[in-house]
């Protein structure tokens, strides 16, 4: 009689192990599939480990965006509608990443607790979409290497990353070097390229930097003064500097906003210097994914950024 209950026992332990595996595992042969479909073999997997923290669903959405990514099926897993729209575009790496933080919430992920407004790494790139009223082109952002800033300006012996910015097919491209410092991403130097014959015709730096995005003040409503000089040389002329000065302002910190790379939940930021009004989205971990100046709209189409 004791061992028939033992075999009785053991049968109603497998039975409810293997029961709780076909309930909280419906996100894992996703990941499985999208550590194999991704450019990146460990993309997948890596993904699916992180989100297993938050349980297996997560799982699912970042291997079904590592599958997106390589043209498979987005829908495979727990990726929602903005997960789905997110990872279209995007290759393995990228795509799991955008899936398991847009996907898992569906069309309005919730806003991201981790990561910088504007993550700075050499390979990190992000292409947009852009439209000047009836025009639309495009423009693509590189995270080149660290290296010191150079020029003439006061922070030539600075390290920082050197980025470089092409519009409309490499017909106008710029060089900055930038760099996060204490929760600010700064800019310390810009070179811009005529577009035949690559010659620089502007250089521009700033003392002690000009701001990009200040990931420390984000409370809705606040607004800030940053203070700079600016210095402009015109195809070799004399530099010529002045004072300047930005104005910024947190519109929200939750916004939900769609793309050609999908729907994210964004910080909104507001800037107005001299005559100009730009208004920013930024998403964590992720980047700039709109930008708007009166007719201008700058929105992102794919990026690849390393955890």
């Amino acid at each position: 009689m004791p061992v028939m209950r033992l075999h009785a026992l053991l049968m109603s332990i497998t039975a409810f192990a293997a029961i709780g595996c076909d309930q909280q595992d419906p996100g894992l042969p996703s990941g499985a599939s999208g550590s194999l479909a991704g450019s990146t073999g460990a993309a997948g997997l890596a993904t699916g480990a992180a989100g297993s923290g938050a349980g297996r669903p997560a799982i699912g959405a970042a291997g079904a965006a590592a599958l997106g990514g390589r043209g498979g099926t987005p829908s495979v897993g727990t990726a929602g509608a903005g997960g789905s729209a997110a990872v279209g575009e995007q290759p393995g790496a990228a795509g799991a990443a955008a899936g398991a933080s847009a996907g898992a919430a569906g069309a309005a992920p919730a806003p991201s607790g981790e990561g910088s407004l504007f993550p700075i790494k050499t390979g990190n790139s992000w292409s947009f979409r852009t439209t000047k009223g009836s025009e639309i082109g495009n423009k693509t952002q590189t995270v080149g290497a660290l290296e010191m800033v150079g020029g003439t300006g006061p922070k030539s012996a600075t390290m920082a990353f050197k980025m470089v910015t092409t519009k409309d097919d490499a017909m106008d491209k710029t060089e900055s070097w930038q760099m996060e410092l204490e929760g600010k991403i700064v800019r310390y130097r810009e070179l811009a390229y005529a577009p035949s014959g690559g010659a620089v015709e502007l250089e521009e730096h700033w003392d002690p930097y000009k701001l990009r995005i200040d990931g420390t003040q984000l409370t809705v409503g606040s607004a800030y003064t940053e203070t700079y000089r600016e210095t402009k040389i015109m195809g070799g002329a004399a530099p010529v500097t002045a004072n300047s000065m930005d104005t910024w302002k947190v519109v929200s910190v939750n916004e939900s906003v769609t793309v050609p790379a999908g729907t994210f939940s964004a910080v909104v930021i507001e800037k107005v210097g001299g005559t100009s009004t730009k208004r920013y989205w930024f998403v964590r971990g992720i980047g700039k994914v709109k930008e708007q100046s009166g007719n201008q709209i700058e929105e992102l189409t794919s990026y690849m950024v390393k955890p």
